[in-house]
């Protein structure tokens, strides 16, 4: 499974730290890296909004995400790009 983040309706001076709480994610993930991916047509997928996890002291979430439920070629993700 790969997820899929869309963070372009928010890009702050702050990105990495707008990432780690608008996606609520675990303590040790520092949202490094972007990539695009591009998702072909009739692939499953699932969407959804990020929950706050108050265990990671992440308090906002809100972030929309997909989960690929079906596997897409791994020539189909961009280069990653680092978050400042």
């Amino acid at each position: 499974m790969r997820f899929q983040v869309n963070l372009s309706q928010r890009r702050s001076h702050d990105e990495k730290a707008y990432a780690q709480e608008a996606l609520a994610l675990p303590l040790g993930n520092t949202a490094t890296y972007i990539q695009k991916a591009v998702v072909p047509k009739g692939t499953r997928l699932q969407k959804s909004h990020a929950l706050p996890v108050k265990q990671w002291n992440r308090t906002r979430g809100g972030a929309e995400q997909f989960e690929l439920t079906d596997q897409i070629p791994d020539k189909n993700f961009g280069d990653g790009v680092i978050l400042h």
